[in-house]
Protein backbone atom coordinates (compact mmCIF):
# COMPACT_ATOMS: atom_id res chain seq x y z
CA UNK A 1 0.00 0.00 0.00
CA UNK A 2 1.52 3.44 -1.10
CA UNK A 3 0.45 7.02 -1.74
CA UNK A 4 -1.73 8.70 0.95
CA UNK A 5 -3.52 5.46 2.24
CA UNK A 6 -0.37 4.39 3.54
CA UNK A 7 1.14 7.96 5.14
CA UNK A 8 -2.36 9.76 5.27
CA UNK A 9 -1.73 12.68 2.90
CA UNK A 10 -1.05 13.61 -0.49
CA UNK A 11 2.31 13.84 -1.59
CA UNK A 12 0.81 15.14 -5.55
CA UNK A 13 1.64 18.41 -6.39
CA UNK A 14 -0.11 21.07 -5.59
CA UNK A 15 -3.21 22.15 -4.90
CA UNK A 16 -3.58 18.70 -3.92
CA UNK A 17 -0.07 18.09 -1.50
CA UNK A 18 -1.14 17.65 1.99
CA UNK A 19 -5.11 16.73 1.24
CA UNK A 20 -5.85 14.22 3.86
CA UNK A 21 -6.68 10.23 2.61
CA UNK A 22 -10.22 10.46 1.77
CA UNK A 23 -13.13 9.40 -0.91
CA UNK A 24 -11.42 11.49 -3.51
CA UNK A 25 -8.43 9.46 -2.83
CA UNK A 26 -6.78 6.28 -4.80
CA UNK A 27 -5.82 3.07 -3.58
CA UNK A 28 -2.64 2.20 -4.87
CA UNK A 29 -1.64 -0.88 -4.36
CA UNK A 30 1.89 -2.41 -5.54
CA UNK A 31 2.88 -6.02 -6.13
CA UNK A 32 6.72 -6.59 -6.38
CA UNK A 33 7.63 -10.12 -8.64
CA UNK A 34 9.65 -10.34 -11.13
CA UNK A 35 7.63 -13.32 -12.78
CA UNK A 36 4.39 -11.14 -12.21
CA UNK A 37 6.66 -8.29 -13.94
CA UNK A 38 7.89 -10.55 -16.88
CA UNK A 39 4.09 -11.67 -17.28
CA UNK A 40 2.56 -8.29 -17.78
CA UNK A 41 5.42 -7.04 -20.34
CA UNK A 42 4.80 -9.80 -22.27
CA UNK A 43 1.39 -8.98 -22.30
CA UNK A 44 1.54 -5.33 -22.75
CA UNK A 45 3.95 -6.05 -25.58
CA UNK A 46 1.32 -8.60 -27.22
CA UNK A 47 -1.14 -5.67 -26.98
CA UNK A 48 0.88 -3.35 -28.78
CA UNK A 49 1.85 -5.15 -31.41
CA UNK A 50 -2.37 -6.15 -31.51
CA UNK A 51 -2.89 -2.51 -32.06
CA UNK A 52 -0.65 -1.72 -34.54
CA UNK A 53 -1.61 -4.63 -36.28
CA UNK A 54 -5.43 -4.03 -36.04
CA UNK A 55 -6.40 -7.37 -34.61
CA UNK A 56 -7.48 -5.57 -31.29
CA UNK A 57 -9.18 -1.59 -31.81
CA UNK A 58 -10.94 0.88 -29.43
CA UNK A 59 -14.55 1.24 -29.16
CA UNK A 60 -14.25 4.81 -29.82
CA UNK A 61 -12.17 8.16 -30.53
CA UNK A 62 -11.91 8.32 -26.59
CA UNK A 63 -10.89 5.18 -25.82
CA UNK A 64 -8.36 5.61 -28.72
CA UNK A 65 -6.51 8.49 -26.90
CA UNK A 66 -6.14 6.29 -24.24
CA UNK A 67 -4.61 3.66 -25.92
CA UNK A 68 -2.32 5.60 -27.74
CA UNK A 69 -1.34 7.71 -24.00
CA UNK A 70 -0.87 3.63 -22.31
CA UNK A 71 1.72 2.99 -25.25
CA UNK A 72 3.78 5.69 -23.93
CA UNK A 73 3.72 5.62 -20.24
CA UNK A 74 3.76 2.07 -21.07
CA UNK A 75 6.82 1.71 -22.11
CA UNK A 76 8.39 4.37 -20.42
CA UNK A 77 7.32 2.48 -16.83
CA UNK A 78 8.80 -0.51 -18.52
CA UNK A 79 11.99 1.10 -18.68
CA UNK A 80 11.60 2.19 -14.93
CA UNK A 81 11.07 -1.39 -13.98
CA UNK A 82 7.38 -1.17 -13.22
CA UNK A 83 3.69 -1.50 -14.95
CA UNK A 84 0.84 -0.49 -14.16
CA UNK A 85 -2.12 -3.03 -14.88
CA UNK A 86 -4.71 0.19 -15.90
CA UNK A 87 -2.35 0.52 -18.86
CA UNK A 88 -3.33 -2.89 -20.67
CA UNK A 89 -6.89 -3.18 -21.67
CA UNK A 90 -9.12 -5.47 -20.00
CA UNK A 91 -10.05 -7.89 -22.58
CA UNK A 92 -10.68 -11.85 -22.17
CA UNK A 93 -7.19 -11.69 -24.79
CA UNK A 94 -5.24 -10.03 -21.93
CA UNK A 95 -5.74 -12.52 -18.79
CA UNK A 96 -2.74 -11.32 -16.44
CA UNK A 97 -3.84 -7.29 -16.24
CA UNK A 98 -7.83 -8.30 -16.92
CA UNK A 99 -7.39 -10.28 -13.81
CA UNK A 100 -5.33 -7.78 -11.84
CA UNK A 101 -8.09 -5.28 -12.96
CA UNK A 102 -10.95 -7.37 -11.89
CA UNK A 103 -9.12 -7.72 -8.34
CA UNK A 104 -9.05 -4.06 -7.92
CA UNK A 105 -13.07 -3.62 -9.25
CA UNK A 106 -13.85 -6.10 -6.51
CA UNK A 107 -11.32 -4.65 -3.64
CA UNK A 108 -13.35 -1.49 -4.15
CA UNK A 109 -16.65 -2.73 -4.24
CA UNK A 110 -15.66 -4.84 -1.11
CA UNK A 111 -14.67 -1.31 0.76
CA UNK A 112 -17.87 0.12 0.12
CA UNK A 113 -20.03 -2.23 1.58
CA UNK A 114 -17.91 -2.69 4.41
CA UNK A 115 -18.93 -0.45 7.99
CA UNK A 116 -15.90 1.72 8.83
CA UNK A 117 -13.75 1.18 6.09
CA UNK A 118 -12.06 3.93 3.76
CA UNK A 119 -14.33 4.29 0.46
CA UNK A 120 -11.16 5.59 -2.16
CA UNK A 121 -12.36 6.88 -5.62
CA UNK A 122 -10.25 3.97 -7.15
CA UNK A 123 -7.96 1.35 -6.53
CA UNK A 124 -4.68 0.53 -8.97
CA UNK A 125 -1.93 -2.04 -8.82
CA UNK A 126 1.11 -1.48 -9.97
CA UNK A 127 3.68 -4.52 -10.32
CA UNK A 128 7.51 -4.19 -9.66
CA UNK A 129 10.17 -6.50 -11.14
CA UNK A 130 12.07 -5.88 -8.07
CA UNK A 131 12.25 -4.16 -4.30
CA UNK A 132 15.10 -1.80 -5.04
CA UNK A 133 12.77 -0.62 -8.76
CA UNK A 134 10.05 0.35 -5.99
CA UNK A 135 12.09 2.19 -3.76
CA UNK A 136 13.76 3.94 -6.30
CA UNK A 137 10.37 4.88 -7.92
CA UNK A 138 8.94 6.06 -4.39
CA UNK A 139 12.10 7.65 -3.74
CA UNK A 140 11.89 9.82 -7.26
CA UNK A 141 8.07 10.43 -6.15
CA UNK A 142 9.47 12.09 -3.23
CA UNK A 143 12.18 14.10 -4.46
CA UNK A 144 9.56 15.24 -7.00
CA UNK A 145 7.12 16.01 -4.72
CA UNK A 146 9.80 17.98 -2.78
CA UNK A 147 10.53 19.89 -5.28
CA UNK A 148 7.13 21.58 -6.16
CA UNK A 149 6.58 22.50 -2.60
Amino acid sequence: LLGSARIGFSLSPPPKYGQAFGPDSDLDLSVVSESLFQKMVETFNQWHTDYERRTVQPRHQTEQGYWDQNIIVGQRSISNSFLDANKIPNLGKYPVARDLNQAMWELKKKLEITPGAPNPRKASVRVYTSWPALVSRVSFNLRVALRTQ
